[in-house]
């Protein structure tokens, strides 16, 4: 029998070496891909040499990706792979970047696999910063590649349950008394903030407006 270890990481390690093909043509080094929840808005990193073999001098870098948000459509999690593989790539082959900064040459190289990254989340946002996300364009390399993934009847299999302070019969708090705080919630992928009543939030991730939840 499979088990869910090895279907979610088999998954993973089969769309790396897809994208490694179709995007990178094949010259990105392996690396250990792990399953990470660093802050509720990260929906992953690149660390580089994060492991050393227990006896050896091997190294290997990291992806982590976090499970939080694999609820979202598959292209938009598998964007957040490719994200990432582009700083594997930078790592390897551009070393012109300080330490998680998005600089030129990366923003470079996420257009011509088909990312478009901007801080704000919308076209025509800053390209390069300490933070930023992306959005797929349209008819570009990556919404081609991940077409031909997901027509393998490729999945994910398994995304983070909801991980809620819920009473005995399974019902989360409506407010939290003591802090004046309410709990709100992204209508699309689900996921879920603390915040004041009057608050106006929204998901990084799917761009979406926060509701009382």
């Amino acid at each position: 029998m499979v088990t869910p270890t090895a279907e979610i990481y088999g998954a993973l390690e089969q769309a790396f070496r897809h994208f490694n093909t179709d995007l990178f043509g094949g010259q990105l080094p392996a690396a250990l891909i792990t399953l990470q929840r660093k802050g509720a808005r990260t929906l992953g990193y690149f660390s580089p040499k994060r492991f050393k073999g227990r006896e050896s001098e091997r190294t290997t870098d990291e992806i982590a990706m976090n499970p939080q948000h694999f609820l979202r459509p598959l292209p938009e999690t598998l964007s957040t792979l490719v994200h990432e593989m582009c700083h594997l790539w930078q790592d390897h082959f551009d070393r012109t970047s300080r330490s998680g900064y998005h600089n030129k040459s990366w923003a470079v190289k996420m257009v011509e696999i088909g990312l478009q990254p901007t801080v704000s989340g919308e076209p025509g946002g800053k390209q390069t910063g300490q933070k930023m996300m992306h959005f797929v364009i349209g008819g570009g390399k990556f919404e081609k590649s991940c077409r031909r993934l997901l027509e393998s009847r490729f999945d994910l299999v398994w995304a983070e349950a909801l991980n809620e302070a819920a009473d005995p019969e399974g019902n989360a708090p409506e407010e939290d008394e003591d802090k004046g705080r309410v709990r709100w919630i992204c209508p699309r992928c689900k996921q879920k903030a603390w915040a004041k009543p009057t608050a106006t939030i929204g998901c990084w991730s799917c761009r979406n407006a926060f509701v009382r939840g």
